[in-house]
C-alpha cells in the first residue's frame, strides 16, 4: 500500500486574515476593522488539511522559517494531520506571510514569499516516489523556480503510474502562457473561473471549458457561488451551491474556498468516484470554508 495518497509542494504561508466592513485607504488613514485570525494558509496547505479531514494521507513538500511563525505553521500542519516528513527548516529567510484583508465577500492580499524562494527540485526529488499515488500542485504561479522542473517531473510521475492535478492560482504577473506546456501532462487541471478565461483568452467559462478540454485531462472549473463544472472530453457536467448545500450560505471570508474544494474533488476522484459526485463533495467542501475565517477554520467534516 502507498504511504501516501498525496504529496504537493506546499506554496505555505502564515495567513493574517482580517475582516470588517470599510476598505482600508492610503494616506495615513486608519480604518477599524471587525477582528482578525492567524491560520496556516497557503494553497497547497489549505487543500492537505481538507483532504486529511476526509480521511486522506497528505504529504506536503515545504520550506519554513527558523521563527516563531515557522514553529507555528508546523504545529498547525501536524494538528490538522498533515505528514511534516518532508518540511524544511531554513535560516536565510522568513516564514512566508500572507496578509488577507476580507471585506464584504471580497479580499485583497499582500504576500511576502520568504522561504518560498528556497523551494528547489533537489528538494522535491528527496520523495520517495513509490510511496506516492498522486501528486498535487498547488499556487503554481507563486514558484516561478519550479517551471523549468515540472515538465520532466509529471512526466516522470507517469512512469511511475502516478496521476497528478493542477490549481495554478492567480498569476500576480499575469504570464498565464507559462501553464500551457504542462497542461497535456496532467490528469485532472482544477481552475477558477477567471484563471481558466485568462488562460485561454475566452469571455466564459463554458467555451475555456470546452478549450482546456483538448489540452489536457480532465477539467474543473470552479465558479463561487454558482457552483461548478467539469469537462472531460465532449462530456460535460454541472451542479450549483444550492443543490448541495442545505439553508443559505453565509459568506464570512473566501480564503481558501477553492483550495477546500480541490481537497473534496481529489478525494472522491482518488476513489474513482463518478463526476457528479465529486462535485458535490467538493462543493460541500469549498461551501463549508466559506462561512468561517482563514481557510481552515470551518473546513467540512463528514
Amino acid at each position: 500500500m502507498k504511504r501516501y495518497d498525496v504529496v504537493n509542494v506546499a506554496d505555505i504561508f502564515a495567513d493574517v486574515v482580517i475582516t470588517g466592513d470599510e476598505k482600508p485607504s492610503f494616506g495615513q488613514v486608519e480604518t477599524l476593522a471587525e477582528s482578525y485570525e492567524t491560520e496556516l494558509g497557503g494553497s497547497g496547505p489549505i487543500f492537505a488539511s481538507q483532504f486529511a479531514k476526509l480521511g486522506g494521507r497528505v504529504a506536503v513538500v515545504t520550506v519554513i522559517g527558523d521563527d516563531l511563525m515557522g514553529d507555528f505553521i508546523r504545529q498547525r500542519m501536524e494538528e490538522t494531520g498533515i505528514d511534516t516528513s518532508y518540511v524544511r527548516t531554513s535560516s536565510l529567510n522568513k516564514t512566508p506571510l500572507g496578509l488577507n484583508i476580507s471585506i464584504r465577500g471580497d479580499r485583497s492580499m499582500l504576500t511576502v514569499l520568504g522561504t518560498l524562494n528556497e523551494i528547489t527540485p533537489e528538494l522535491v526529488n528527496l520523495v520517495n516516489l513509490d510511496q506516492v499515488r498522486h501528486w498535487h500542485i498547488a499556487g503554481y504561479f507563486l514558484l516561478p523556480s519550479l517551471f523549468p522542473f515540472w515538465p520532466a517531473f509529471l512526466k516522470k510521475l507517469k512512469k511511475h503510474g502516478i496521476t497528478s492535478s493542477l490549481d495554478t492560482n492567480w498569476s500576480p504577473t499575469g504570464n498565464w502562457e507559462q501553464v500551457l506546456e504542462i497542461l497535456p501532462l496532467v490528469d485532472l487541471f482544477l481552475p477558477n473561473e477567471q484563471e481558466a478565461m485568462s488562460i485561454t483568452g475566452t469571455s466564459g467559462y463554458l467555451e475555456a471549458g470546452r478549450l482546456l478540454a483538448g489540452r489536457t485531462g480532465m477539467v474543473v472549473i470552479k465558479r463561487g457561488g454558482e457552483g461548478a463544472s467539469v469537462f472531460d472530453g465532449s462530456r460535460e457536467f454541472s451542479t450549483t451551491v444550492k443543490e448541495h448545500w442545505q439553508g443559505d450560505v453565509e459568506v464570512v471570508d473566501t480564503t481558501g474556498a477553492g483550495d477546500s474544494f480541490d481537497g473534496g474533488f481529489i478525494y472522491e476522484w482518488l476513489r474513482e468516484a463518478d463526476p457528479l459526485q465529486c462535485l458535490r463533495t467538493g462543493i460541500l467542501c469549498g461551501t463549508s470554508n466559506v462561512t468561517g475565517v482563514g481557510g481552515l477554520q470551518s473546513q467540512y467534516k463528514p
